[in-house]
């Protein structure tokens, strides 16, 4: 991970969020990253913190999303309209991301694999499993709703405590699939 974001124009601010204390950042363009974060950190998966410190209001993203971010905890959001900034991801990983915003929507899970096959990448559930992991806008972008083949959680780069939070507020939490093959 790059210790510079690609833009001079970046800010940042805290923000409460449904798993906690979120670090958002955006630029003229959207939101840029969100992050799960420790208080008073400094840095953001491994990335320092860079840019302009400002209070949510300061900046129309960030305000946008403290807003929906409430919004969504109440259970009121099902779609976020904050604009994203894709620059820090490109290429296969941003078309997994891409399709993960646009087709899965709230109180709907896939698989890595059901989403590698809807990128016409079948087999590639492991590249989706690591597009997820690198994903620097979850919950906006919901690798949240991205299960194993077996219907377990899987990981999350927020946590898989995080993952569990999200699913249950959106109503989805999995079955796992036994080894009967029926779901318990």
């Amino acid at each position: 991970m790059e210790s510079n974001l690609p833009h001079e124009d970046t800010v940042w601010t805290r923000l409460a969020g449904p798993v906690g204390m979120l670090t958002a950042m955006a630029t003229t363009t959207g939101l840029l990253r969100l992050s799960l974060v420790p208080p008073l950190a400094t840095t953001v998966q491994g990335a320092a913190v860079s840019g302009r410190e400002v209070q949510p209001s300061e900046h129309p993203w960030l305000a946008l999303l403290d807003q929906e971010l409430a919004q969504y905890l109440g259970g009121t959001l099902r779609t976020f309209s904050v604009p994203l900034d894709w620059s820090l991801v490109s290429g296969a990983r941003l078309s997994v991301l891409r399709t993960l915003a646009a087709s899965v929507a709230y109180g709907q899970t896939t698989s890595y694999g059901e989403l590698a096959a809807a990128t016409g990448r079948p087999g590639a559930a492991r590249f989706v499993g690591n597009a997820m992991a690198a994903n620097p806008l979850p919950i906006l972008v919901p690798c949240h709703r991205v299960l194993t083949a077996d219907g377990s959680l899987g990981g999350y780069n927020l946590g898989q405590q995080a993952k569990h939070r999200l699913l249950e507020l959106e109503g989805t939490l999995p079955r796992k699939r036994g080894s009967t093959g029926g779901w318990s």
